[in-house]
């Protein structure tokens, strides 16, 4: 008779969740190197806004998708609301 082995599996996270990074800036706030990987173009910028209607409160992020010199394409946001810079796969 096989032996059975229990498994702990846990629950599924959110894909592509939000990792925190850190990220250095120039003078106007736009990222110039992610997790010490120098940035070569920020390729897009915008602005997500999302009312205080929401259960977790506002959501105010200033997004930029960079190209760095070692991971190629990557979007970084920076929460402006409740601070911090963020990383996920482009």
């Amino acid at each position: 008779m096989r032996r059975q082995v229990k498994r702990h599996v846990s629950a599924p996270g959110p894909l592509n969740a939000p990792q925190p990074v850190r990220v250095l800036t120039d003078a106007r706030g736009r990222p110039i190197a992610v997790a010490g990987k120098s940035v070569e173009t920020v390729d897009n910028e915008w602005l997500q806004e999302d009312g205080s209607w929401r259960e977790k409160g506002e959501l105010r992020r200033r997004y930029y998708e960079v190209t760095t010199v070692a991971d190629g394409h990557v979007v970084v946001f920076r929460d402006l609301t409740r601070g911090g810079w963020f990383k996920q796969r482009a």
